[in-house]
This record gives structure tokens, sequence and C-alpha cells, in this order.
């Protein structure tokens, strides 16, 4: 394995820190991901009130904001013992920065050309407020 894209908790949590001793730490990270709890509509209908309550009442943002939070303690402590295993960790050259915005930039041209095909009417708007919350989130 010569490299992968992933915040420091998987390296530890995939155990990949035996094959990965070198990191690069991105500003602001370079990707993050979506994660969701599902159950099936009847089933929930048949719980009783007080059960579909205490459901609604521990997910949502109430669920998004704990997992976040975990998986930021997860993420320090995956570092610490990288840190302590010896791992080398590095900041990337601004060619590198300059890259991943161009291809972002990109990415992001070639998604709200496409937006309209799966409903997304203003792509670039989805995209601002998304930012916006981030921004938010970071206070």
């Amino acid at each position: 394995m010569d490299a992968s894209l992933h915040p420091l908790e998987s390296v530890v949590n995939f155990r990949l820190d035996g094959k990965l001793k070198n990191h690069t730490l991105i500003p602001g990270g370079l990707y993050d991901a979506s994660f969701f709890i599902v159950m099936n509509q009847g089933k929930f209908q048949r719980l009783s009130a007080a059960d579909q309550q205490a459901i609604l009442k521990l997910s949502g943002e109430a669920l998004s904001r704990r997992w976040g939070q975990q998986f930021d303690v997860q993420n320090k402590a995956a570092e610490a013992t990288l840190r302590g295993n010896g791992h080398k960790f590095a900041q990337p050259s601004q060619a590198l920065l300059d890259n991943i915005r161009k291809v972002r930039t990109t990415m992001l041209q070639e998604l709200a050309a496409e937006g309209p095909k799966f409903g997304v009417a203003d792509h670039n708007a989805v995209v601002s407020f998304y930012e916006q919350q981030y921004k938010l989130l970071a206070k």
C-alpha cells in the first residue's frame, strides 16, 4: 500500500497503522462522510408512542452531534497513538494544496452541470449551505 485517504482514526481503526507510517495533514480536512441509521417506517409506526418519541429525541441532530463528537475524540486519540508509535506527520506543500483546490473546483463544476439530472436545481446553493454549516460548527 502506497497511500490511503483516511482520517487518522480510520488508519488506527482499520489497522492500517502498520503500513501507513507517514501522514500529511490537510488543513480543514480532505473529505467527509455521511452516516445514518435507518428504520423501516412500518416497524417504527408499530412502536409505542413513547418509544417513537424516545427514538426521535435521540436521533437526528442530537445523534449527529454525539457521533461527530465521538469521531473527534477518536481522531485525536489516533493521532496521539500514531505520534507515540513514531509515525511522521507533514504539512502539505503549497503546490499540493493548489492542486487539491483545482481538482475540487473542477469536481464542483461537474456536479453543478449534472445536478439538474438528479433533481438538484442549484448545486452551488447546496455547497454554499454546507460550507456555511461547517463554519458554524467550527465556532
